[in-house]
């Protein structure tokens, strides 16, 4: 019996919770000219590969456009 309860509780809460949901709002842009960038360098040093640096860099929305730009960079004893 009390797992009934428990189940139909539990029911009501999920449907009156779900009543107050809200749909997106589709007026605004999709995508944001927010700039950003990110500049990550890792050294590296494996035992028989050798040491090294891997550097990762990348800018988007460059000049308030939808531009993005992406380099890597490995550099030491990895061929």
């Amino acid at each position: 019996m009390f797992n009934n309860i428990k189940k139909i509780v539990l029911l009501a809460i999920f449907f009156i919770s779900s009543s107050f949901s809200f749909e997106i709002e589709r007026r605004k842009d999709q995508y944001s000219y927010t700039p950003g960038y990110l500049l990550a360098p890792a050294p590296y040093s494996i035992p028989g590969i050798g040491e090294g640096l891997f550097l990762l860099g990348m800018a988007t929305n460059i000049q308030n456009t939808q531009t993005d730009f992406f380099a890597d960079i490995i550099t030491g004893d990895v061929r």
